[in-house]
């Protein structure tokens, strides 16, 4: 019952909040002005052709002041610019020139960065091109030391570049995560085993081709994936190789998913503040393709691995700008999963929730809210500083029907960010809260 009353009170205090939509640059209402010819300014990297697909109108036909803002609005949400603003020129005969200036961000980048809190932490390295060959072509490969350890390859050919909006999306990911201590079963007696989720996967996925900018239509995602999960006793066979003897293995899996999800509402970034809402929901279904070790894991969950899984997760934000330097983030997420495979299960890190260690929300149902306030120190597209008032809840289940043996995290507190916006990948992250008496207090990230 508290823990539904906690899911109310996120609940009711992101509806409270009104969300409008941003803004990105004031547009003097002109009527109505016949557009000659488009030229783009200060895009030296971008192609003409990829901002192009963006306008809602072509050169040569009459546009009004929302056709404009719209256009300018979805440039921004590319993600690749610092400045995006617009100047008119007269032409002799009554026509129009628009120049539209969209100035490249820094979208090439190394990834450096990491987390660490009181007794856990990670380093991130790769590189990362959010606009590759000036197509807006996404692509990272990285590699994250620590807890857990994630390798991942992913290319995105986005829907400027293909057939009907559709965009294209394949990714090779590796994951392990060690839980020193894991409690299989909530009845009294279980044992705590150290324990090792590794998780290995490769996708397609074909993103939205009837998607529309600002305006829902249905168009999930479809996703398709093949993928092994595993579980050990993390204790190697030899010291420092990753060798098992067959006797710590508690089961090996390869499943094929097909995962659908769906996004409603849109978010606008204005500098390094955000303003809208959005919904997103993740529906997946697998089946085991060869036989598992269930013997094993009979042994350790009293009920042998299902060769079917579902899932269903969801997320919602909102956020406000409610004053030129003040803004009001909400967000809560959920996940549910019958499968008795941790590999299908998720877990949240630092960066995801401020304050629990990795690991601690690895459970067949989990979910997380975060409430806070954000103030603008200053601004500026090179340089900002901003600092926050938070307050999360997060909470995992090993069933539905367990609230008694469910394990609840919280934390209050402040932090501060230093970012540039014109070096979007660039950052720099403290925060300090309370999480209760032994746990973490502090984070910082870069």
């Amino acid at each position: 019952m508290n823990l539904l009353r906690s899911l109310g009170f996120i609940c009711l205090f992101s509806i409270s909040v009104a969300s409008g939509s941003g803004q990105l640059v004031q547009i003097e209402d002109f009527g109505t002005r016949w557009v000659s010819g488009v030229i783009f300014e200060k895009n030296w990297r971008t192609r003409d052709h990829i901002l192009l697909a963006e306008l809602e109108f072509s050169p040569g036909e009459e546009i009004g002041r929302a056709d404009l803002e719209k256009s300018l609005r979805k440039i921004w949400n590319l993600g690749n610019f610092a400045e995006v603003s617009y100047r008119w020129d007269t032409l002799p005969g009554g026509g129009h020139l628009l120049y539209i200036a969209a100035r490249d961000a820094i979208t090439l980048s190394p990834i450096i960065s990491g987390w660490t809190s009181r007794s856990s932490g990670a380093l991130k390295l790769g590189l990362e091109d959010r606009n590759l060959l000036g197509r807006n072509i996404r692509f990272e490969g990285r590699l994250q030391l620590g807890e857990p350890v994630i390798g991942a390859l992913k290319l995105t050919i986005p829907r400027q570049l293909l057939y009907r909006n559709m965009a294209l999306t394949a990714a090779i990911l590796d994951e392990r995560l060690r839980i020193p201590e894991w409690k299989p079963r909530s009845d009294e007696g279980a044992t705590t085993i150290p324990l090792e989720i590794r998780s290995r996967e490769v996708l397609v996925r074909v993103g939205n081709p009837y998607h529309k900018d600002f305006s829902y239509r249905f168009s999930p995602d479809f996703q398709l994936s093949y993928a092994q999960s595993s579980s050990f006793k993390f204790e190697p066979a030899k010291t420092g190789t990753r060798d098992y003897d067959p006797a710590s293995i508690l089961f090996v899996a390869d499943w094929l998913e097909v995962r659908f999800i769906e996004q409603l509402g849109t978010l606008t970034r204005r500098l390094h503040q955000e303003e809208g809402s959005q919904l997103l929901i993740e529906a997946a279904a697998g089946v085991s393709l060869s036989e598992t070790y269930d013997q094993s894991w009979a042994l350790v969950t009293g009920e042998p691995l299902s060769s079917r899984y579902f899932s269903l997760s969801g997320s919602a934000e909102s956020h406000s700008i409610l004053a030129p330097q003040w803004q009001s983030s909400l967000r809560i997420g959920f996940h549910a999963c019958n499968s008795r495979s941790p590999g299908h299960w998720n877990h949240y890190d630092g960066s995801q929730v401020t304050g629990l260690l990795p690991g601690k929300l690895t459970f067949p149902v989990n979910g997380n809210g975060y409430a806070g306030i954000h103030y603008t120190w200053f601004s500026h597209p090179w340089l900002t500083l901003e600092q926050n008032l938070f307050a999360l809840y997060a909470f995992g289940l090993q069933e539905f029907s367990s609230q008694a043996s469910a394990t609840r995290h919280y934390a209050v507190g402040t932090g501060f960010e230093i970012t540039s916006p014109m070096y979007p990948k660039a950052g720099l992250r403290v925060s300090l809260f309370y999480s209760g008496r032994g746990n973490p207090w502090y984070f910082f990230e870069l």
